[in-house]
């Protein structure tokens, strides 16, 4: 019989590098820093603001700016805004475990809703994908 050649061939070896890379991308929640160069020069204490602004353009950072305005600017995870908020209700209505956990959002949403701190329709309740360990956030408006 013919035994294949043990050594990897350069396009096997891209294959299962992008294969990894994939798996750890799918794993964790990438953040992006991007660097604005503030003028020519690049010394300190200048700033260039159409310098600053068209690289802010490009970038698609203005138009992410201009939908977080439009949208829904504040979003907390539901632990950090039941603990940030529940100081502002007679907190009444939000003892006892819900689901496993020691706190409930929607009694605290419900609350303030009713309390007239939080409008109907400056806030929301969302989920993440099905996928993620991560707990619902809510999402707010100025």
């Amino acid at each position: 019989g013919h035994k294949k050649n043990p050594t990897k061939t350069i396009s096997s070896k891209f294959k299962s590098q992008l294969a990894a890379l994939i798996q750890v991308m799918g794993a964790t929640a990438p953040h992006f820093v991007r660097c604005i160069k503030p003028n020519k020069e690049l010394k300190s204490g200048i700033f260039t603001n159409q310098m600053v602004l068209r690289q802010l353009s490009y970038a698609g950072i203005l138009e992410v700016c201009i939908i977080r305005k439009h949208g829904y600017p504040i979003r907390l995870n539901e632990n950090e805004f039941f603990h940030r908020y529940k100081l502002l209700t007679s907190g009444h209505a939000l003892d006892g475990p819900v689901a496993g956990k020691c706190w409930d959002v929607n009694a605290l949403l419900r609350e303030l809703s009713l309390m007239g701190l939080l409008k109907d329709n400056l806030w929301q309740l969302g989920n993440p994908d099905e996928k993620s360990e991560e707990q619902p956030k809510v999402f707010m408006k100025d």
